[in-house]
């Protein structure tokens, strides 16, 4: 493991940093001029990151979440169709394993809550061509939230709030199966099977979920009878039942599996726990240390190690803690900012010749770039330059219409 990608919090907002292990070479992907999380997304090649780019309208008095495709190859950003609509709220946003399809949480013309929808997408450079396939709306009309592809990219779990006061269960969406996911969707999505996976698991949206391929399992945070703790949950994909790992928490920040689903980190109350999955049993891995907060774990089973960021009142770190014993180690400081997640680039000869010859790139969220991927119709584009006007963004060159120059009419002479 060579180059990590971390996604960072500072006073004047958030970036979007790949940072090379060795030697701590940086490099600068994309950096927001606000402070909000950018949930970003890597796809499974390493070309492409997916980040909220939030805008805010100075008129309106709002903030505005739209998709953002980060060219890790070619400089720039690409922008799904629903992106460029005034319409769309859009964010938290997922790739499947192939890198063909997207999933993210979606809202439309101001309604308060997200429903989930999957979109086939062509890559082209900073171009994005796209196609929704499928959806999923809630028939309590309380929100989805949270889409996780299943390996395939045929299947995918997601978050479906059942009450008003928040009772959030797993579901899954099947793809290559008809049924009636979107029919609240009113035409913006086809409609597919979706089945509730889970029964009373009170799931914590603000946590991932996690699923473990070779376990067939998915693992979240779950709270416990009264909703004063939180614990970490498995169900089994077909099973509706869920057991509980290790013990309750006042509150699980992130979960991690490793490859083989053998292990499962998981950061609670400032602390990081590893849980024997089978057993459940679980121990602390920092005990001594003051508590922070503890972000982005991935495993790296080739060196031995878990890879974790912490961010307290010294500021923020790259961290490796052996799984041998237990030796924790400082790799790099990182400054006074807030660290939200850690994703590993594929360690290839490709990915890290690229890596080292890209140059710094920050790119403003608010800017549509040139390479639009669409055709934006009068109406449309009418409220699109109005936002975009707002925020004192730069037209997009792409959806400008040439007008004609005016013709001049001379005046008729009088007859003679």
């Amino acid at each position: 493991m060579d180059w990590v990608v971390l996604e960072v919090i500072h006073n004047a907002g958030a970036r979007l940093d790949a940072i090379r292990l060795s030697d701590g070479e940086r490099k600068v992907l994309f950096e927001s001029k606000h402070p909000m999380p950018l949930n970003a997304a890597l796809n499974p090649a390493g070309t492409r990151v997916l980040v909220d780019a939030v805008t805010h309208s100075t008129l309106r008095g709002r903030h505005r979440s739209r998709l953002g495709l980060v060219n890790l190859e070619r400089l720039g950003v690409g922008w799904p169709s629903q992106s460029l609509d005034p319409k769309w709220h859009l964010a938290h946003g997922a790739f499947d394993d192939t890198g063909f399809r997207i999933a993210y949480e979606g809202a439309h013309d101001g309604v308060p809550i997200s429903d989930v929808y999957v979109c086939e997408v062509q890559i082209s450079g900073n171009s994005v061509r796209g196609e929704v396939v499928a959806g999923a709306g809630n028939p309590q009309k309380l929100g989805c939230a949270r889409p996780v592809f299943l390996p395939g990219g045929q299947q995918l779990l997601y978050l479906r709030n059942t009450r008003p006061d928040g009772a959030w269960e797993l579901c899954l969406l099947d793809l290559e199966r008809s049924g009636d996911s979107a029919w609240l969707l009113e035409g913006r999505a086809p409609s597919v099977l979706s089945l509730t996976l889970t029964e009373g698991a009170a799931v914590v949206p603000e946590v991932p979920v996690v699923y473990c391929e070779p376990l067939k399992t998915a693992f979240w945070a779950g709270k416990t009878r009264g909703g004063t703790r939180q614990v970490i949950r498995a169900t089994r994909l077909g099973d509706r039942a869920h057991r509980d790992l290790g013990q309750a928490h006042l509150r699980v920040e992130e979960i991690c599996v490793a490859p083989e689903g053998e292990l499962i980190a998981y950061a609670a109350d400032g602390q990081l726990w590893l849980a024997d999955t089978e057993s459940g049993a679980a121990v602390a891995l920092l005990s001594g240390e003051a508590e922070g907060s503890h972000r982005g774990l991935t495993f790296d089973l080739e060196g031995g190690r878990l890879l974790f960021c912490t961010s307290d009142a010294q500021g923020a770190r790259i961290r490796a803690i052996r799984l041998s014993d237990r030796e924790a180690e400082v790799l790099h400081e990182l400054g006074d900012v807030s660290v939200l997640s850690l994703r590993a680039l594929p360690d290839t000869l490709k990915v890290n010749a690229r890596m080292s010859a890209l140059a710094e790139v920050v790119t403003e969220p608010r800017r549509v770039v040139e390479e639009t991927p669409t055709v934006v119709d009068g109406e449309l584009r009418a409220a699109l330059m109005a936002e975009l006007a707002e925020e004192g963004a730069a037209e997009p060159q792409a959806a400008a219409v040439e007008t004609p120059p005016p013709r001049v009419v001379e005046p008729e002479r009088p007859p003679t």
